[in-house]
């Protein structure tokens, strides 16, 4: 009889063991961190460009990375393309800071190279951006005509030939009497200084006023060279 209840024992163990085991896996797996609320995937175009401007005929093709900021946080990204080889302009990578605004996505580094001349790899970091909002009055409302802001005439030709895009957030205030904003600071950056000049520059366009004495408001505009 003793004999019978240890070969049982011996079962029941060798059956529990394993589940026990799995159980232990399955609390270490949901230990882990989330994913990060953004993605990123390298595109490759085969058509041929110009690796140079005024090349004829076109001899590269084009890589280009593209971020996906599914989170509802503003995020300040770096990409970067590395090649096994130089790239169309002569270096071995290409390194890009961008901002993607909440649930946006788009190309935020293109870059051209001969066909044969491998990616050896890509990357993209991100970091939430911590917007301060403590100066705004939200008990004032803002009326705002931004109808004589001109992005397209404002946008600096260095910036559009260095592929330079993104949006910039401005925080100025206005005043009972209708007039241009005042006090303009850059509260978000788009991480390009030529950009944040010009958003600078091209608010100052605008007229507003508030129903308050003095109110401190923010406004983005956002740079794309392409819609």
């Amino acid at each position: 009889m003793l004999e019978r209840i240890r070969n049982r024992l011996t079962v029941l163990l060798t059956i529990l063991l394993p589940m026990s085991a799995s159980a232990a896996e399955i609390q270490i797996v949901s230990s882990q961190p989330p994913s990060p609320p953004w993605t990123f995937q390298l595109q490759r175009a085969d058509a041929p460009v110009p690796c140079r401007a005024g090349e004829h005929p076109p001899k590269c093709v084009t890589n280009s990375l593209v971020i996906e900021n599914q989170s509802g946080r503003i995020l300040e990204c770096q990409a970067e393309i590395r090649y096994d080889g130089l790239n169309s302009e002569g270096f071995p990578n290409m390194v890009k800071p961008a901002v993607l605004m909440p649930r946006e996505s788009r190309v935020v580094l293109s870059e051209r190279a001969l066909p044969e001349v491998a990616v050896a790899s890509h990357n993209v970091t991100c970091n939430a951006r911590a917007l301060d909002t403590s100066r705004l009055t939200r008990s004032c409302k803002s009326n705002l005509d931004t109808s004589k802001v001109d992005l397209a005439a404002t946008y600096p030709p260095t910036s559009r030939r260095a592929a330079e895009e993104g949006p910039v957030i401005l925080e100025f205030s206005l005043t009972r009497e209708a007039g241009p904003p005042k006090d303009v600071v850059v509260a978000g950056s788009s991480l390009f200084p030529r950009l944040d000049q010009a958003a600078v520059e091209a608010i100052s366009r605008a007229t507003g006023s508030t129903d308050c004495e003095v109110g401190r408001f923010m406004f983005k505009l956002d740079f794309k060279l392409h819609e």
